[in-house]
């Protein structure tokens, strides 16, 4: 999928001061990604590689639970720096280097023993070629984790304007990935948050960024029979309307 980095950009340059509080499935899905890398992998890195920080909900939580010698943080964004930093103050013991940009055109250094990203790789435009690609950079023995979505996610607001990312199914990054990598680990599952109106669920998706909708040309018309779309689709007894996340973690060790 071709994807417009700069307005990618952009979006999450807006939504930097709103991410932290409305990311509640992304902290969780950033618990479990750690959790189980380290079960898999160990407590102690020597160089780990961490693509698309963000606000460093994936970050932060790595650092409470992991011993690592040097650290490479990378975003689209660089203006995450300061927020990075407050981190980094309870872990001066690390050698931390950034690398800003399009994670999914940088420089992997040789001897990496951990590559983690959170809630990222599903703006890459070509994913399974930049696993491929960064396959060289790892010892052998290496962890690559990550987590994405499936192609349920925020399935609500596809059915309704035909918009969204590429998603995959799980089974997809074991076919294309396991000649190269043991496929450690995988586990997807879903997610449901809950607004009072569909209006609101666009202020979500716009504070944490990952609004998909820019494509669309929404007149009053079309915002008005968007939300009587939703309401009546997906409203639940309550009166509330639902947003469905549909997280996947996979976890690729080098052969």
């Amino acid at each position: 999928m071709k994807m417009d980095k700069t307005v990618v950009k952009k979006r999450f340059q807006r939504s930097l001061a709103s991410y932290p509080g409305q990311a509640q499935v992304q902290r969780k899905v950033a618990e479990k990604l750690v959790n189980k890398t380290l079960e898999l992998g160990g407590s102690v890195f020597e160089n780990a590689v961490e693509i698309g920080t963000g606000t460093g909900t994936l970050t932060r939580c790595f650092l409470e639970k992991a011993i690592v010698k040097h650290l490479i943080l990378n975003d689209l964004v660089p203006e995450v720096k300061p927020l990075l930093e407050v981190i980094l103050q309870n872990h001066p013991q690390i050698s931390v280097q950034y690398c800003w940009g399009d994670g999914e055109k940088i420089h992997i250094p040789t001897a990496t023993d951990l590559l983690i990203s959170g809630s990222t790789i599903q703006w890459f435009e070509s994913p399974f070629a930049f696993l491929k690609k960064v396959h060289t950079s790892l010892k052998k023995g290496a962890l690559i984790a990550f987590s994405t979505f499936g192609n349920e996610n925020f399935k609500e607001i596809k059915t309704l304007t035909g918009s969204g990312l590429t998603y995959y199914e799980l089974s997809s990054w074991s076919h294309e990935l396991q000649e190269i990598f043991e496929i450690a680990y995988t586990e997807e599952f879903w997610e449901t948050l809950y607004f009072a109106c569909p209006k609101e669920v666009l202020k979500h998706l716009q504070k944490t960024g990952v609004n998909g909708l820019q494509r669309q040309k929404w007149t009053p018309g079309k915002f008005q029979q968007f939300q009587e779309e939703y309401i009546r689709q997906f409203s639940q007894h309550n009166g509330s309307v639902k947003l469905t996340y549909h997280p996947q973690i996979i976890i690729l060790r080098k052969k």
